[in-house]
Formats: C-alpha cells, structure tokens, sequence
C-alpha cells in the first residue's frame, strides 16, 4: 500500500490561514486559492449573520403593528428575507471561489440586510412619532 498523506479541506484550516494562502497549501492542486479564500470570508460572515438574522425578525414582526390575526404573514415575510440573504451569500461565494479578488462581495447580503432594518426602523420611528404628534394636545 502506496504512503498517502491526506490533504486537509479549506475548512480545516484558521481564518488568518485561508484569507492569505500559502504556496504549501497551494501546492496539492486539489484546492484553488479561491477555495481558501471564499471559505475564510465565509467563516467571517457567518458570525455576522448570526446577528443580522434576529434584528431582521425584530423589527419585520414590529413593522406591522398590532393586529387579531396573528403574526403568520409577518414571520413568513421574515423567513423569506433570511433566506433571500443566506441564498445570496451561497451564489456569491461560489462567484468568489471562480475570482478571489472578489471577496468583498461576500458581504452585499449583509449590507442589504442592514439596509432592510435600517428602511423598516425609520419606517417605524416615522409611524411612532405621527402617532405621538396626534396624541398630544
């Protein structure tokens, strides 16, 4: 039986490694330099959109006031902005493993996230502060 070594997968390396890959790493050929790369600023995003997600459910179900009904199309609406996010983080990420140098690509989903609360929060203040300026006398 022929020695073999095995080759670990981007995954198994530090983000500090993936985002500056060295030739070693580089020299089995099974891996690109965008494999290391795309995995490494997907390691970074990830975290960040353990964040973004509660914030985007937050002010979604805040954004509709209060209704009888119920809050199902609100959490539908939600659910479906998630995954819009996380849908877009995927296509990008493979668009970054064909182009390295496009990395920060890997971080639009979040800017639009962001952008979502930010719109739905001002909405909000906006709605707040009519209310407030017809209560008082």
């Amino acid at each position: 039986r022929a020695e073999m070594t095995r080759i670990p997968r981007p995954s198994e390396y530090a983000v500090t490694d993936l985002l500056a890959p060295t030739e070693e790493m580089l020299a089995s050929g099974r891996h690109s330099r965008g494999d290391f790369v795309s995995e490494g600023h997907y390691k970074l995003t990830m975290p960040l959109l353990a964040m973004l997600y509660p914030m985007i459910a937050l002010v979604t179900l805040l954004a509709g006031g209060y209704r009888r009904s119920g809050f199902g199309r609100r959490v539908i609406v939600a659910i479906a902005v998630a995954a819009t996010i996380q849908v877009l983080l995927f296509l990008l990420r493979e668009r970054v493993q064909v182009s390295p140098g496009q990395w920060p690509l890997m971080y639009i989903p979040h800017a639009l996230g962001l952008i979502y609360i930010a719109a739905l929060l001002r909405w909000l203040s906006r709605s707040r502060r009519r209310l407030w300026r017809a209560a008082t006398p």
